[in-house]
């Protein structure tokens, strides 16, 4: 149960009303009754939003294998399959239009192999990713994040 006014989770029970209970926030000192909002917000950068399974990355979600092609892999497969068609010479990797391959069956699906070992090279960057961040401080990791968002442009995104 967090407040409905400013998302806190410090709440005390304060009576009953119609038959529901009421709650007192201690932060904005605000009441309410607490079965009318219910839902729970997690701060994150310090900006509070709703909490999703979604919104935490944990090692059962950060990859989720699919056999299903990616949007940029298909886009490379019709470019692979417009330039063969009209005869037009780019250096393609083959496997964007010989199938089936190691990589795809067709161009809508990925073989199991390749799913497995993308599945594996991804866990173990995850890994990789943990190690490196949980051995840094509350400043290195900030620096670390300010970092990233520079080099990847993020901060226009933000603005």
């Amino acid at each position: 149960m967090i407040c409905k006014y400013c998302k806190s989770s410090h709440l005390h029970k304060d009576g009953r009303r119609n038959g529901l209970q009421r709650y007192r926030c201690l932060d904005c000192n605000k009441r309410f009754d607490g079965e009318i909002y219910t839902t729970t917000f997690i701060e994150h950068f310090g900006i509070k939003i709703k909490e999703k399974p979604t919104n935490k990355i944990t090692r059962d979600n950060y990859c989720t294998p699919t056999n299903k092609t990616e949007y940029d892999d298909r886009k490379m497969i019709e470019l692979a399959e417009y330039y063969k068609k009209n005869n037009i010479k780019v250096p393609i990797p083959s496997y964007y239009s010989d199938f089936p391959n190691e990589i795809f069956i067709d161009k809508n699906t990925y073989t199991d192999t390749w799913v497995r070992k993308h599945y594996e090279e991804c866990m173990y960057n995850y890994d990789l990713n943990i190690k490196y961040f949980s051995k840094l401080d509350r400043d290195g990791f900030n620096k670390e994040l300010d970092s990233f968002i520079e080099k990847t442009r993020w901060n226009r995104l933000l603005i």
